[in-house]
């Protein structure tokens, strides 16, 4: 048996039906939806109830979104099917953090400020649904119950968050119960090695903000799971080091950092993380370790100079190429011929304004020919004699 099975039949056996007001719930701010956010350290069950911090974590469910909720509210009233889950606040008399239903706590909230302040009227009885509720109340004493909630009741659910959020997800279940990439795409659905990359990206995320000198945050971690861990050649750069969660390549990780979120004095390079992306994938090459010195050691090279250097000596390989390939190259000027021949003369004379440019494309060929044909027939004498 895996460990979320486990832990379901546990939890079973650790809920109870409790009937609360809707005053008595306050909403989590260790939700692992919204966890990163603007938070990423836990809230102790003291704090909780600071009227600043339930403020905060409200507009934070409410730029996710409840408008569906609000509706359905609305029109078929507060059903009782899927209950909310709390837990008792500790030292707190009477007050209980949601574990599992925050948006829909926050939506019954909605309705009734609402009402009170003659937004909206609400009818005694939809009142008397979103007051009067019947929870399930957590008596167990795992502290992590927040994210095997998650695991139980959102199966599938986290494919809607956030990238970072998923992540934390994703990391805590593989660290706090010991879950592998199969049992996490067993119940997530997310595929495993999707699943792997995230939960490195993660853990790289939490290792940069020990040792960038400034702020890393959530808009950052895009350079963690679409860069660094979504191209070999780059964590391998980095010297990635799995048991000890940390770039052993320090030094270069702190100056991609700086690149991408600003150095000390806030000046960047990379603005975007496909920039770094693609920027990196082809900089790490042998070929164009110039190239990259060049953009580590000179401030004042760009992007945009890295960038054309690099499509320029791409360019200029890939001619070198097809010089090389006269196969190619015959069957390229036999195609040519033909299509000169075929060339529809009586509607190109009736087009006046294509003709001019037919006729100085025509010249340029008839003088390229000219001079590939004499240089052909020349060399051709010279080694006969």
């Amino acid at each position: 048996m895996n460990q979320l099975k486990e832990d379901q039949l546990t939890l079973l056996t650790e809920l109870k039906s409790k009937d609360l007001n809707l005053n008595q719930l306050y909403l989590n701010p260790n939700n692992p939806r919204i966890m990163g956010k603007k938070r990423t350290e836990r809230i102790e069950d003291s704090r909780i109830i600071e009227n600043a911090i339930q403020t905060s974590v409200n507009l934070e469910i409410i730029k996710e979104g409840v408008s569906d909720i609000v509706e359905k509210v609305l029109k078929l009233g507060f059903l009782k099917v899927d209950r909310i889950v709390v837990r008792k606040i500790k030292n707190v008399d009477d007050k209980y953090v949601v574990l599992e239903g925050n948006r829909r706590v926050t939506s019954l909230k909605k309705l009734l400020d609402e009402h009170t302040k003659g937004i909206r009227s609400l009818s005694y009885d939809l009142i008397d649904s979103i007051t009067n509720l019947e929870v399930l109340e957590y008596e167990g004493k795992d502290e992590q119950i927040e994210w095997i909630l998650q695991g139980i009741r959102h199966i599938n659910g986290i494919k809607e968050w956030g990238p970072l959020q998923q992540s934390r997800f994703l990391a805590e279940m593989y660290l706090n119960k010991n879950m592998s990439p199969t049992d996490l795409d067993e119940m997530t659905g997310l595929g495993r090695n999707i699943i792997s990359r995230k939960i490195k990206s993660y853990f790289a995320w939490e290792y940069a903000r020990k040792v960038y000198h400034g702020e890393v945050e959530e808009d950052h971690y895009s350079i963690f799971q679409e860069v660094i861990f979504a191209r070999p050649i780059i964590h391998k750069w980095l010297l990635w080091n799995e048991s000890e969660r940390e770039f052993e390549n320090e030094e270069s990780f702190l100056l991609l950092l700086n690149w991408y979120i600003g150095d000390e004095e806030g000046n960047r390079k990379l603005y975007r993380a496909l920039d770094a992306r693609d920027l990196l994938t082809k900089a790490l090459l042998k070929e164009n370790s110039n190239i990259l010195d060049k953009f580590i050691n000179n401030d004042e090279y760009s992007y945009q100079e890295a960038k054309f250097d690099l499509d320029k000596k791409k360019a200029e390989k890939e001619a070198q190429q097809d010089i090389l390939d006269l196969d190619q190259r015959l069957e390229f000027v036999q195609n040519a011929v033909g299509q000169i021949k075929t060339l529809p003369i009586t509607d190109i004379v009736e087009q006046k304004n294509k003709k001019d440019d037919f006729i100085s494309s025509l010249e340029e060929l008839k003088k390229a020919v000219s001079f590939n044909l004499l240089t052909l027939k020349n060399t051709a004498e010279f080694e006969e004699q």
